[in-house]
């Protein structure tokens, strides 16, 4: 457990469960975004949340859709014509029963986008038209089965910080959970408007569900947490470049005050045998996308 939370050395890739890793990459992430608002006077920040029913998962029996929410978020910054960075966050959804199956697991995307100032169409709203529109329904994929507004555009003001701040919201762990409240009558009124919101809450979190996210982010490596497109990509590549060197002097370290190497934990034996215990209501997790086990390079960044 030491080892998989970053407190001690581990053979392969580095997981998204490295708590020390995953601080130093939002951290050299946040200072290109940081470099890129001081000279780039002539560009407009934005927030953007999406919501898609393929991100909603069951507790006992999780299938994240990571790569397919991947594809669509990256489609959807192009259909508005946007450089970004985004993240695919996992929190664990209160209020919501599901029919007595458990606690739910909602997956969702933080982007962190920009575009120039007298780019055509770049107003919040614009933005949002440009993510929300289709000739075909079947290519719009941002609907949410909770009720909440499936996209979310809020334009970076000066008042809100600097665009790094947002950054570090993209990238933290997920140590609060989502609470899904009814609307006011008043906010209601309009037809089409969404019945439900999202807010974060402390209450509530059963620690078996914090396991459940502990155990997605341990199967997945640090690599694949953030992604970018455009010139988000050369960032995300040049802070992978800086946490590869910073590993390099933590295993150092680790030599030098001869701390034990150890093992990954085997998740395959681990499900074998919860399979024989008759009590088990809970499944592994199917992930899409790049895991640990897939074995897809040998970089540990």
């Amino acid at each position: 457990m030491r080892a998989l939370m970053g407190d001690g050395p581990m053979n392969g890739q580095i997981r998204a469960s490295d708590l020390s890793a995953h601080l130093r990459y939002a951290l050299y992430i946040a200072k290109e975004v940081r470099e890129l608002a001081r000279v780039s006077d002539h560009l407009r920040f934005y927030h953007i949340t999406l919501l898609a029913d393929e991100g909603f998962m069951s507790e006992r029996t999780p299938k994240f859709m990571k790569r397919k929410l991947v594809s669509r978020a990256n489609r959807a910054m192009a259909k508005a014509g946007l450089d970004g960075i985004y993240v695919i966050e996992n929190q664990v959804l209160t209020g919501y029963p599901a029919g007595g199956k458990g606690k739910s697991i909602l997956a969702h995307v933080h982007i962190l986008a920009w575009k120039p100032l007298d780019a055509p169409d770049s107003a919040a709203a614009d933005v949002r038209d440009a993510i929300t529109s289709s000739k075909r329904r079947r290519n719009y994929g941002w609907t949410s089965r909770l009720g909440a507004p499936p996209v979310v555009v809020k334009e970076i003001t000066p008042a809100m910080g600097c665009p790094s701040y947002w950054i570090a919201y993209l990238m933290k762990m997920p140590k609060d959970a989502k609470n899904l409240m009814p609307r006011k009558p008043k906010e209601t009124g309009s037809v089409g408007a969404p019945k439900a919101k999202l807010r974060n809450t402390f209450k509530g979190y059963r620690r078996e569900a914090a396991m459940r996210l502990y155990e997605l982010s341990a199967q997945m490596p640090l690599s694949s947490t953030a992604h970018g497109r455009g010139a988000g990509v050369t960032m995300i590549q040049r802070a992978k470049v800086r946490l590869r060197l910073w590993d390099v002097k933590r295993q150092v370290v680790w030599r030098d005050e001869g701390a034990p190497g150890v093992e990954p934990f085997d998740e395959r034996a681990f499900w074998t045998r919860m399979r024989g215990k008759r009590r088990s209501k809970f499944k592994p997790f199917v992930i899409d996308g790049p895991t640990i086990a897939d074995g897809s390079t040998r970089k540990r960044v």
